[in-house]
């Protein structure tokens, strides 16, 4: 029975419930990851990030000098640094997509086997679809977590703040003003950001919750039409449906409105910026290449 209710536990808070980073450190370390395919897609993609950040200062004297020709070689140096780049973050990506399905296959195959050691009791509590559905989709949502989300946001910061050295030693005057413009534009996003995250929640519960039921009414098919019980199974799933649909609502509206504000709040920002930089070539301060 303890190890019954240790199974549980386990499915409880890893497939069901608790937004805890321990428990889930916990749960990736349990699916025994490839770290190498980490650390090397990781590497991969630091290095294409360090080609991306060589191109702008080598584009700057291009730039300048277009009046008295142009350089062949130079050209042809920063469209091979392009495709070099292109090259490593291709790379880069297929090596963490490889490390993020053998975390996944590992990670169903044990939830799977604590799933069907679990007491019949479980299952009478809570929807097999449901657990299906947990097993299935709440585990990809795992995969593009650790293969695609922390790999970006890791290359992304470094990608940001040596943009922001490089740019310092061109030009401080245009790099302050993006300092601070990109902060005020980002208190406009962050509240519309936080809604949609709390949309996608809700919407992955529900679907979950939908599937689950529907999985058990038609496992179940006999027993529901001997209990004469299809218009309640019909009911149930209507109100779910519907449910799900004033959801889909909602992300539809947020959708609609995410792009439109994001892409006016982006414009305005550039706008501001380009018109400071042209501010400061028509002063003499800054060259158009370091523009």
């Amino acid at each position: 029975m303890e190890r019954e209710s240790d199974q549980v536990q386990y499915i409880e808070e890893n497939l069901v419930g608790k937004n805890s980073f321990y428990q889930f450190i916990k749960l990736i370390r349990a699916a025994k990851p490839r770290y190498l395919f980490f650390i090397i897609g990781i590497l991969a993609g630091i290095v294409g990030t360090l080609i991306q950040l060589q191109v702008p200062k080598m584009v700057q004297p291009l730039v300048n000098s277009f009046g008295h020709g142009v350089n062949g070689g130079k050209v042809a140096l920063v469209i091979a640094l392009y495709i070099g780049s292109a090259a490593v973050s291709a790379i880069a990506a297929i090596v963490l997509g490889v490390f993020g399905e053998s975390v996944v296959k590992n990670l169903r195959t044990r939830v799977w086997d604590k799933m069907i050691h679990l007491p019949v009791k479980y299952f009478d509590e809570v929807k097999t679809g449901e657990m299906s559905s947990r097993l299935a989709n709440d585990t990809t949502q795992v995969k593009n977590l650790i293969a695609n989300s922390i790999p970006q946001a890791f290359t992304s910061i470094l990608l940001l703040v040596g943009s922001i050295v490089f740019m310092l030693q061109m030009q401080w005057r245009l790099t302050l003003a993006m300092i601070i413009a990109v902060p005020v534009a980002m208190l406009f996003m962050f509240p519309i950001m936080t809604f949609g995250q709390k949309i996608g929640r809700t919407r992955q519960d529900s679907l979950a919750n939908f599937q689950g039921i529907a999985s058990e009414s038609l496992s179940e098919i006999r027993l529901v039409k001997s209990s004469n019980a299809e218009k309640q199974a019909s009911k149930k799933a209507e109100n779910d449906v519907n449910a799900l649909y004033k959801i889909g609502v909602k992300e539809a509206i947020f959708d609609g409105l995410m792009s439109p504000v994001m892409m006016l709040s982006l414009m305005l920002m550039i706008f501001g910026l380009l018109a400071y930089g042209i501010y400061l070539i028509s002063t003499g301060v800054m060259s158009l290449g370091t523009l």
